[in-house]
């Protein structure tokens, strides 16, 4: 996702993301590069969010959704007391606050919660200034 989004960033022309069809929907890391894009479409049904990251990978050592029972929240060598998981928490939501305020979109949804957690359909993520158009095809973009 992130070297996806780096690709956009650093793109000379202007990157379009389009959630479609009818249907389909923009969640997890598919919200964060939409956020990304320069120009971000939805197709009428279609929505958007669950951007909430999901561990794939366990920096702690365990597999992935083994619980860390040796470590206490702010046990780790060298880290403050504020609570890792709260840290983890908040990095994502700085990351598509970011991206929402680089491409002028709001970033409301972005915070709450730590995720985009609404789910706003089309009609919705157009009136919360989340996207920028609906189009009903490509060529319509």
């Amino acid at each position: 996702m992130r070297e996806i989004i780096a690709d956009v960033l650093a793109s000379p022309i202007p990157v379009i993301g389009y959630v479609a069809p009818s249907g389909a929907h923009a969640a997890s890391a598919g919200t964060y590069i939409l956020y990304a894009t320069h120009i971000a479409a939805m197709a009428p049904g279609t929505n958007i969010g669950a951007a909430t990251p999901v561990r794939l990978a366990s920096d702690t050592g365990l597999p992935s959704g083994t619980p860390d029972k040796d470590k206490k929240d702010g046990d780790r060598q060298g880290e403050p007391k504020e609570p890792w998981r709260q840290r983890r928490r908040m990095m994502p939501s700085a990351f598509i606050r970011s991206l929402a305020e680089l491409r002028g979109r709001n970033c409301r949804l972005g915070r709450e919660g730590g995720c985009v957690s609404r789910h706003p359909l089309c009609h919705g993520a157009l009136q919360a200034n989340v996207i920028d158009l609906m189009a009903r095809d490509r060529p319509s973009c």
